[in-house]
């Protein structure tokens, strides 16, 4: 078991985690119920443990001769690691039909897309996008999850996550330079070099942030004019996460426009 865990870094789910909550929390505006949020967790730990197999598998032979990687198809066997793709594809598609009838349609179009991640590096330098985008589905799923349909507000949220996630990955990929530079791989990095795309990483997260600050002041002063109006105190207002602050201006921004 620990073998499997370190293959897909299970430990690493805990990244995607702050994304989906803070927008379930949001969406319900309060707590969700016991059964949505055990159900979106089970969803992204099996969609994210699908996503990590399916990569594994697609990228075997290369992560061979990469020094970074030579060790992983030793963790497990490649059959054995089919039979759990297999597995946690169809938990994941199970999981998702019992949330809402929006889930279970969309459950595979959110499959193909993080799927379609693992294979960007053979025709694009911007799979780093793409893994932002893979990621960018734990927000808007979760929205969907719990109000069974499609908004403004998580999109925006998605968007920042797409910048936030592709820096992270540009500044990760500084460590196969060489690696890729020799096999031709598709690499932004190398392309571009290590110094611009460093600088692009962190144009990239500075990009996020005046968004996340003009959406929580927003916020603030839209909360505080519904409950001049209204006399009540706002449900949320304590929460400290700066995440679901923010959001949550958004949302009332989309829902007052």
């Amino acid at each position: 078991m620990s073998r499997f865990l370190r293959l897909i870094r299970f430990s690493h789910t805990i990244f995607a985690l702050p994304f989906a909550l803070g927008t379930l929390v949001v969406a319900a505006n309060g707590w969700p119920s016991l059964r949505i949020l055990v159900l979106v967790l089970i969803c992204m730990v099996l969609a994210r443990t699908a996503a990590m197999l399916f990569n594994r598998l697609v990228d075997w032979s290369l992560d061979q001769r990469n020094p970074r990687t030579a060790s992983r198809h030793l963790l497990i066997s490649k059959s054995a690691a089919q039979a759990l793709l297999v597995l946690s594809t169809v938990g994941f598609l199970l999981a998702a039909a019992t949330i809402n009838r929006l889930t279970f349609i969309l459950a595979p179009v959110a499959l193909a897309l993080i799927f379609f991640y693992s294979v960007t590096k053979r025709f694009t330098s911007a799979t780093h996008f793409f893994l932002g985008l893979a990621l960018a589905i734990a927000p808007v799923g979760a929205w969907i999850a719990q109000t069974g349909r499609i908004d403004f507000a998580p999109i925006v949220l998605a968007a920042g996550v797409i910048c936030w996630v592709a820096g992270f990955d540009l500044i990760y990929a500084t460590q196969d330079y060489d690696f890729d530079r020799r096999e031709g791989i598709r690499s932004l990095v190398v392309r571009l070099g290590i110094a611009r795309i460093l600088r692009l990483a962190q144009l990239l997260h500075v990009s996020v942030s005046p968004q996340s600050l003009v959406r929580s002041i927003t916020g603030r002063c839209l909360s505080l004019q519904r409950h001049c109006f209204t006399n009540t105190k706002p449900r949320n207002s304590m929460w400290p996460a700066s995440i679901a602050l923010s959001f949550k201006a958004t949302r009332s921004s989309a829902q007052c426009s």
